[in-house]
């Protein structure tokens, strides 16, 4: 069972305008999947071989591991970014530079590492902010320089709620290319439209063996006819997206995000700025009595015990103590209570809460 010809017709129309391609996406271009995570498992087994390795910038979403190493045995590699890494021109902490992914990926071949590819999230997960045009075209010649494959992760893309941001997808970017057949991204429905348990992914690849490959792949991760009407009905009103859905979406999504920076203002508490998904990536390292791996433990774990839930940077392979994730993606009034225990919980002396064995699970929905 694959994908039908309309569900293709609907996403390439879809990717095409929503996704700002610089040329007309191709039905030929698109696979359909049972998530993002199908999709980079099978880029994983196609681009990969056992035991090699693909560069990613973090901290980042740790289910990635589980994506390309699980069945496909490749493994991350992360370039450890920390507040110190910042952009020239926005001082944006966290900043992934060519310069960085040189250093990583020189690091990995001198510990006698096969690396075959990138991974590269836009919108960053947890960071929350979108890399610029100048940007992509940077890691494109980088990777080209490799000849490395590069996977863009774009699942929040058309989740912007910063007015006046205009994204940028690397598929506006497609005839710039310096190396059209290792260049493919991803993105579906979980993130954008809040339906992970729909579980649609999509790929995209101009290069004809992958493609073909992904399609014998699919097979075993196709998404059902019913669900794939349900995906063309909603990628196809264009009318509903452009008057109703996204403008709401966003809108929400920015007083949501309002709420909890009122508050990290409120207690000068640093944080980064988001553009885009749906969360902040926050610095909670006055809040440590020191900085290390068990204090960040120590605080998650007290805050959860508080009726507080928000991501430590551990969990995401974050190199610096002290940053944790706060999703806001629910109605503002919530988010507002939410943002009150958070306060008081801060405000509260933290007790000595006995060290969990494993790494608390990382989010499968946000």
């Amino acid at each position: 069972m694959h994908t039908g010809i309309q569900f293709l017709s609907v996403v390439a129309s879809f990717l095409t305008k929503y996704f700002q391609s610089d040329r007309e996406i191709q039905t030929d271009e698109v696979v359909g999947v049972v998530g993002v995570g199908a999709a980079l498992n099978c880029l994983a087994h196609i681009i990969c071989d056992p035991n090699d390795y693909v560069l990613v910038p973090s901290p980042y979403y740790r289910s990635f591991d589980t994506d390309f190493s699980d069945m496909a045995q490749a493994k991350m590699y992360p370039i450890d970014l920390t507040s110190e890494d910042t952009d020239a021109c926005s001082k944006m902490p966290f900043y992934l530079t060519v310069e960085r992914l040189e250093q990583g990926c020189h690091n990995a071949i001198n510990e006698g590492k096969s690396v075959k590819a990138i991974l590269i999230c836009n919108p960053v997960n947890p960071l929350g902010c979108y890399f610029t045009q100048d940007d992509i075209i940077r890691f494109l010649n980088f990777a080209d320089r490799y000849s490395l494959h590069v996977i863009f992760d774009e699942i929040y893309f058309l989740s912007a709620h910063q007015p006046g941001r205009k994204p940028i997808s690397v598929l506006s970017l497609i005839q710039s290319f310096p190396d059209p057949k290792r260049v493919h991204m991803v993105w579906g429905l979980s993130k954008d439209f809040a339906l992970s348990g729909l579980r649609v992914g999509i790929a995209w690849t101009q290069d004809k063996a992958v493609y073909n490959t992904f399609v014998k792949l699919a097979y075993y991760h196709s998404i059902p006819p019913p669900v794939q009407d349900i995906t063309c009905n909603i990628l196809g009103d264009q009318e509903w997206l452009d008057k109703t859905y996204l403008p709401t979406m966003r809108f929400r999504l920015y007083k949501s995000q309002i709420a909890v920076t009122k508050t990290l203002k409120k207690l000068n508490i640093p944080f980064i700025q988001p553009t885009a998904g749906l969360f902040i990536w926050t610095n909670l390292r006055n809040y440590l009595k020191e900085m290390t791996l068990e204090a960040e433990a120590n605080l998650w774990l007290n805050l959860l015990h508080k009726g507080v839930y928000v991501m430590p940077g551990y969990a995401f392979g974050c190199a610096e103590r002290g940053w944790f994730r706060i999703v806001f993606s629910d109605h503002d009034n919530i988010v507002t209570v939410g943002m009150s225990r958070f306060e008081k919980a801060l405000h509260t002396k933290v007790a000595k809460v006995p060290m969990i064995r494993r790494k608390p699970a990382t989010e499968t929905t946000v």
